[in-house]
């Protein structure tokens, strides 16, 4: 299966789309951050497109909000098992409240805290999938230190644990390849095709 990955383009894709080329690609992978104008670029290309939300809003300088996956005829896959040809997918979006949640105990009494922690627990406790997409990196992995880019515990726990064979995310804007165990990560910017 050949994907094709775009995570934060950032209002700058016009400036990669025609060195693209789509001929051959089953199924284009959003990783997010791209904005209403990346995904307009995009819009008619007659292939399958599934993605995640990252941490920043794709309606961005529109006056009122506009829902991209419908616009656009994504398939929002956040906190979803999908099977696409022979391979499983699962998205996990980039919403800053994950990693806020991971800095609290198991013991917090706040109702948010708690349905976003129980959220990761269940997605660590899943069932192995082929591949896993998100917004942010997995902990101590293509990551930093600083709440913003240091990534989720619960995906280096996944990984670790049900090993995918892949796991591609966005956010740091330093593409590059490492592997964990059997999985191979692989960091998005701007744009990768990849054959699984």
């Amino acid at each position: 299966m050949n994907l094709l990955l775009f995570s934060d383009t950032h209002w700058e894709l016009s400036k990669y789309i025609d060195k693209i080329n789509f001929e051959g690609v089953d199924l284009i992978v959003f990783l997010w951050d791209n904005l209403i104008a990346d995904f307009e670029l995009l819009k008619n290309i007659p292939i399958r497109k599934i993605g995640i939300l990252g941490n920043n809003d794709p309606s961005e300088g529109l006056t009122e909000k506009l829902d991209i996956f419908k616009h656009c005829s994504i398939e929002d896959i956040t906190f979803k098992r999908i099977l696409v040809k022979d391979k499983s997918f699962f998205g996990i979006n980039g919403n800053v409240s994950y990693m806020l949640s991971e800095t609290f105990s198991k013991n917090a009494k706040n109702p948010w805290i708690i349905e976003i922690q129980e959220k990761l627990e269940n997605f660590v406790n899943m069932e192995r999938v082929d591949v896993l997409i998100s917004h942010f990196p997995c902990a101590g992995i293509m990551s930093w230190d600083n709440l913003m880019y240091r990534g989720l515990k619960s995906i280096r726990s996944f990984i670790e644990e049900k090993k995918p064979g892949y796991f591609f995310h966005g956010h740091m804007h330093n593409p590059g390849e490492v592997k964990l165990w059997d999985t191979k990560i692989i960091q998005i910017y701007p744009w990768k095709k990849v054959v699984l």
